[in-house]
C-alpha cells in the first residue's frame, strides 16, 4: 500500500514538473532564439509598410575659421512613410525633410520611387514640382537586415534583452540592445540608412565609429517590430568630413535613426506615375541636403552663410517659437523621452537664454558675450547604462588623434545628491587650437537614472587661454536644482 501511495506522489510529482516546465527556462525566449525566429519569418516576407524618422543636431564652433566667428547650431530631420517590395524590389516614400543653418530654416515636401529598369536601379523623385531621375548599379539589398539578426542568432554579436516589454503599434515587443561598430556597423547602415539616400560614406572611416542599437521585436509574430540607432559617432565623422580643413570644430549633439515597421505583405504592386517617367529630368538630386554641402563649402572659404549670414550671426535661433517648443506661463520649458512617458520640465539658469530643442533635448546659451561662452545641454539619454554613461562621459581618447586637442584632462566619476537624487558627474578639460589661438574648454557632465533611461545636463565652458572661467560643479548642481524629471 505505501508503495502504490508513493507511486502516486511520484507520477503527481513529474507530472506537477512537466506543467511547470513551459513556464520556466525551456520556454523562455533569449535574443538568440529572437533573431533566429525573425531571420526564418522575414524570409518568407515579400513586402513591407514602415516609417523612417531621422534627427540629427550639431553645433560648429567657426572660431577656428576666424576670430569675428562664433558658434553655429544647425539641426535636421526627417519623417517619411515607406513602401517596399522585395520581388520585384520597388520602393514608394513620402514625407518631410528639414533642415535649420544658421536661423535659417527650410523644410521640403519629398516623394519618390524606386525601381529596377533594364539592370540599373532608378529612382524617380519629386522636388519643387518637378520630378527629377538619378540612376546607380543594382545592388544585393538586405533592407530588412536579415544579416544583423543572423549574425544574433549565430552568437556573433553581444547582444542584452530588456526584462520588460515595450510598446509598438500598441503592441507588446521584445527589446534588444546591441553595440555595433565597424564593418557591422557598415553593413547596417548601408542597407538601412542609407536607402533613404541620405548618406555618402566614401569618405568615413568604420573602424573606430560605434553606435548603439535597439531591436524591437514583436511578441505574437517574432518580427522586427522597431529599430532605433543611436550614431552620435557617425555624425561626427560625416561633419568631419563634409568640414574638411576649415578649422571648424564640429560637436554633434544628437544622431537618431529610427525604423518602425508598421505591416508586412500587405503592399500589392510600386509602379512608377507615367508622369513622372515623360518629364524627369536626368539629374541627380539631394534636395535639402544640397543646401548642407552649399554651406559647408561657404564655411570651407570663409564666405557668409545663407542669404548673406555671417556664420556664427544666430538670427533669430533664439526664439522657441522658430523651434517649435514654447515655454509656459512660468518661462519653463518642457521636453519629453522617445519612450516610457519621461518628462523634464526645465528652468533656463539665470543668464541663459533658450537656443535649440528636438524630441528629448534642449540647449541654452549665454546672453552675455563679454564672458566665457557657457552652454548648457539636457537631454534623455535612452541607450546607455549608469556604467555606460560613466564610461562614455569620461572618454577623452579620441582627442589624441587630431592635433589640435591639447592638455587633455579626463575627469573622474562622482556623485552628489540633488533634490533626493543621486546625481553622477565628471569634469573634463583640454586646449583646442586649430592655428588661430587655443580655447580652453571645461565640460561638467552629469546624469541620473529615471526610470529605465537616462537624464543628462552638460554644462560647457570655454574661452580664450588663459581666461577666468566662470561655472564649476556647483553650476551643473543648481541646473539640476531647476529641473523636475518624472
Amino acid at each position: 500500500m505505501k508503495r502504490r501511495v508513493k507511486a502516486c506522489q511520484a507520477g503527481a510529482l513529474l507530472l506537477g514538473v512537466m506543467c511547470i516546465l513551459p513556464f520556466t527556462g525551456c520556454g523562455k525566449e533569449t535574443p538568440q532564439s529572437l533573431a533566429k525566429s525573425m531571420a526564418a519569418n522575414l524570409g518568407k516576407v515579400e513586402s513591407v509598410e514602415m516609417s523612417v524618422k531621422l534627427d540629427f543636431s550639431a553645433v560648429i564652433d567657426m572660431s577656428g575659421i576666424s576670430d569675428e566667428l562664433g558658434e553655429m547650431e544647425m539641426s535636421m530631420g526627417m519623417d517619411t512613410d515607406m513602401e517596399t517590395t522585395l520581388d520585384p524590389a520597388a520602393a514608394y516614400a513620402k514625407g518631410t525633410v528639414s533642415m535649420s543653418i544658421m536661423g535659417q530654416e527650410e523644410t521640403q515636401e519629398t516623394e519618390s520611387y524606386t525601381v529596377i529598369e533594364d539592370g540599373e536601379m532608378v529612382t524617380y523623385t519629386l522636388a519643387n514640382g518637378q520630378w527629377m531621375k538619378s540612376v546607380s548599379e543594382e545592388a544585393d539589398s538586405d533592407m530588412l537586415n536579415l544579416s544583423l539578426y543572423e549574425a544574433i542568432a549565430d552568437g556573433d554579436l553581444e547582444v542584452e534583452m530588456d526584462e520588460d516589454f515595450a510598446s509598438v503599434n500598441d503592441k507588446d515587443a521584445y527589446v534588444l540592445r546591441v553595440n555595433l561598430s565597424g564593418d557591422d556597423l557598415k553593413d547596417f547602415i548601408d542597407t538601412s540608412m542609407d536607402s533613404t539616400g541620405m548618406l555618402d560614406d566614401d569618405e568615413i572611416d568604420w573602424d573606430d565609429i560605434k553606435a548603439k542599437l535597439k531591436v524591437y521585436v514583436y511578441k505574437d509574430t517574432k518580427m522586427p517590430a522597431k529599430v532605433k540607432l543611436d550614431c552620435k559617432d557617425l555624425g561626427s565623422a560625416m561633419m568631419d568630413a563634409s568640414m574638411g580643413s576649415s578649422g571648424g570644430a564640429v560637436e554633434v549633439k544628437k544622431f537618431d535613426l529610427e525604423l518602425i515597421f508598421n505591416d508586412y505583405d500587405s503592399v500589392k504592386k510600386i509602379k512608377v506615375p507615367d508622369e513622372a517617367k515623360e518629364t524627369a529630368t536626368d539629374e541627380d538630386y539631394n534636395g535639402i541636403l544640397d543646401g548642407l554641402d552649399d554651406e559647408a563649402n561657404d564655411l570651407n572659404d570663409g564666405k557668409s552663410g545663407t542669404d548673406g549670414q555671417q556664420p556664427g550671426d544666430t538670427g533669430n535661433t533664439g526664439s522657441a517659437e522658430d523651434d517649435e517648443l514654447k515655454p509656459d506661463a512660468d518661462g519653463n520649458y518642457t521636453i519629453n523621452s522617445d519612450e516610457g512617458g519621461h518628462a523634464a520640465v526645465i528652468t533656463l539658469m539665470d543668464g541663459q537664454e533658450f537656443s535649440y530643442a528636438s524630441d528629448g533635448y534642449l540647449s541654452s546659451m549665454s546672453t552675455d558675450y563679454s564672458k566665457p561662452s557657457v552652454d548648457i545641454t539636457y537631454n534623455f539619454v535612452e541607450y546607455y547604462s549608469l556604467d555606460e554613461m560613466a564610461e562614455d562621459a569620461t572618454d577623452c581618447s579620441w582627442m589624441g588623434d587630431y592635433k589640435e586637442y591639447a592638455n587633455v584632462t579626463p575627469g573622474q566619476v562622482q556623485e552628489m545628491t540633488v533634490n533626493g537624487m543621486t546625481v553622477y558627474w565628471a569634469k573634463n578639460t583640454y586646449d583646442y587650437d586649430s592655428g588661430y589661438g587655443a580655447t580652453h574648454f571645461e565640460e561638467y557632465k552629469g546624469w541620473v537614472q529615471t526610470g529605465d533611461i537616462l537624464f543628462s545636463i552638460e554644462v560647457e565652458t570655454y574661452g580664450s587661454d588663459g581666461s577666468q572661467m566662470t561655472v564649476s560643479e556647483k553650476t551643473l548642481e543648481e541646473a539640476f536644482q531647476k529641473v523636475k524629471v518624472s
